[in-house]
């Protein structure tokens, strides 16, 4: 049992300082849609000295900029950044995934990321209140 902890954390460790996560520091950006409706989302990486990647996100329409998720981790081909989930294609470069439930609770929202920075506010197209 304890050697199966020890395991958990050990591959824990790992997924934050995955070498791949190097090709992901920089700025993401997409736009979600619903409805007719576009929003704007971005994503920053930062690399950090401890070997590790920091996020953070920023969504106009809950007029969020540069607000921190912690650190990212890949799993596989699976980008995990606070509450977002991502499958990563590095060949593609493409984040897709769907709006966490901790932002848009009721509706499955896909996204697509792709490498670029994320606008001036006043390009941002907010979703309808």
């Amino acid at each position: 049992m304890l050697l199966l902890a020890a395991t958990a954390v050990v591959a824990h460790a790992a997924a934050d300082r995955d070498p791949r996560l190097a090709a992901l520091v920089g700025h993401w950006r997409g736009q979600a849609e619903w409805n007719g409706s576009r929003s704007s989302l971005a994503l920053s990486f930062t690399a950090a000295d401890s070997g590790r990647v920091r996020v953070a996100f920023t969504l106009p329409a809950l007029q969020a900029r540069d607000e921190p998720l912690g650190r990212a981790r890949l799993r596989g081909d699976t980008l995990l950044a606070g509450p977002f989930v991502f499958v990563w294609d590095s060949l593609a470069h493409t984040l897709q995934g769907v709006l966490p439930r901790d932002f848009v609770p009721v509706h499955a929202i896909p996204i697509t990321l792709t490498p670029g920075m994320p606008g001036s506010p006043g390009s941002w197209v907010p979703f309808p209140s």
